[in-house]
């Protein structure tokens, strides 16, 4: 078994290479056994619709089974079905077989039991598998479809005051279908992009941030006269959307429109949201009197920050958003859905004139470099250690902050993938070009060495 695919908050490998159905029994087993040890005896069990998907889930499923587990299948769903019916079952744990935002030819597993288990949680279960020190036992199988009862609670937390006209981009992922079903029961027009389920993703990248990947949503949202686009990952828990112009809008200006909703109610709450988000995002939350609280990329390490300061919302730039609501206790894109299109039709105003009103920073996408796993480290250190030469402040909650004065620079390793990512915002365009040449050049020289 590959050590590698055991990744910061997550199992990622490509099928029949790095990860095979051998493998995922195995890693049922060692789950099976180390939850058991804890005293939880269920668990819930999805998948997406990747073509490996199926073969993954029954492997998983049969380790899980032998090592005594109870597991309440619920097949091909979207990941925040899963962490909805974990938490509606009253299960001890969830377990999602999917590879997210991971190319056609990946796939993996997300485990949560009331956080999503990272780091030495995931190597205590890579060590256990290779040992092969099994509980034994059979557990019994049940199968359940709770999707109807989580559009319900959705439904029932939010009002659309006026029919919006939607397109939906599912992107082949497995959101499509209850999205749809979704915004029509909450009286929406609703113009379907890619929304059937198709594990090979032959439309767009799974991963809706890839710079073009939303080309066709913008044009069918200016075509069709729509007030905005909605678009989704392979796995649907992250979401960005597109404004009626047809610009694409990530997750963290989105999150500073849902911060000044959830501050006017509640003066002085706190937002969580990772170091890559826009600083537009902080000075909204401190303008309002919240308290802004930074923590590192990844929906995990989100959902850990908000739970541990108490926060009322949380996310990051890449599209998981939080709420501190009971009965959703983890991220949930069809209730960030809900709640945004519920805003947007309580405005008079577009898309578009809100996020006009936020303060302007300009952005770049993330750029991806590709990096081996045992150099990512090194080469960010080496980044860090230039800037740091050179006088510049840096903050390292994750990877590499470089602070401009009028802008900053962030490179850090990737969670899920061999490659290191670089974003970099600044307060205009000519300063945004020359902070990203500088960091750039930096970048390419150290990773010359390595790859």
């Amino acid at each position: 078994m590959e050590a590698s695919i055991f990744r910061a908050y997550s199992i990622r490998g490509i099928f029949g290479q790095t990860l095979t159905a051998k493998d995922m029994y195995l890693i049922g087993m060692a789950v099976g056994t180390l939850l058991g040890e804890e005293g939880i005896t269920t668990t819930v069990l999805g998948r997406d619709h990747r073509l490996s998907s199926p073969t993954l889930a029954a492997a998983l499923r049969e380790g899980l089974l032998g090592s005594g587990m109870d597991v309440i299948d619920i097949g091909a769903c979207y990941t925040p079905l899963l962490n909805f019916a974990t938490d509606l079952y009253c299960a001890g744990a969830g377990m999602m077989v999917t590879a997210s935002h991971n190319p056609p030819d990946h796939n993996g597993l997300k485990i949560r039991t009331d956080h999503t288990l990272r780091g030495e949680e995931l190597e205590r279960i890579y060590h256990t598998a290779l040992a092969g020190n099994f509980r034994r036992g059979r557990g019994r199988l049940i199968r359940s479809d709770p999707v109807e009862r989580h559009l319900a609670a959705i439904c029932n937390r939010v009002r659309v005051e006026r029919p919006l006209r939607l397109v939906v981009d599912a992107g082949n992922g497995a959101g499509g279908p209850a999205v749809w079903r979704m915004l029509r029961r909450l009286g929406c027009e609703v113009i379907p992009l890619y929304c059937e389920p198709d594990g090979r993703f032959p439309n767009r990248s799974p991963d809706p941030t890839v710079p073009g990947a939303l080309a066709d949503l913008s044009a069918l949202v200016v075509k069709e006269s729509a007030d905005a686009g909605l678009a989704y990952d392979g796995d649907a828990d992250r979401l960005v959307m597109v404004d009626e112009t047809g610009e694409v809008v990530l997750a963290d200006r989105l999150l500073a429109l849902l911060a000044e909703e959830v501050l006017s109610l509640h003066p002085g709450g706190k937002v969580v949201y990772e170091v890559s988000c826009t600083q537009a995002l902080p000075d909204v939350v401190r303008s309002l009197g919240g308290e802004a609280i930074p923590c590192p990329v990844g929906y995990a390490f989100v959902h850990e920050s908000m739970c541990r300061h108490g926060a009322l919302l949380g996310g990051e730039t890449a599209g998981h958003i939080f709420f501190a609501d009971p009965e959703f206790k983890f991220d949930d894109a069809l209730l960030a859905t809900a709640r945004l299109v519920a805003l947007l039709a309580r405005s008079e105003q577009s898309l578009s004139s809100l996020l006009a009103r936020l303060p302007r920073y300009h952005s770049s996408p993330d750029r991806r470099f590709p990096c081996p796993e045992e150099h990512k480290a090194r080469v960010v250190g080496q980044v860090r250690d230039e800037f740091v030469a050179r006088g510049y402040e840096v903050d390292l909650v994750d990877g590499v902050r470089v602070l401009f004065g009028d802008g900053w620079a962030l490179f850090r390793p990737s969670n899920t993938q061999p490659a290191v990512t670089l974003r970099c915002e600044a307060t205009s365009p000519e300063r945004l070009a020359a902070i990203e040449q500088e960091m750039l050049t930096a970048v390419h020289r150290f990773l010359a060495a390595v790859t």
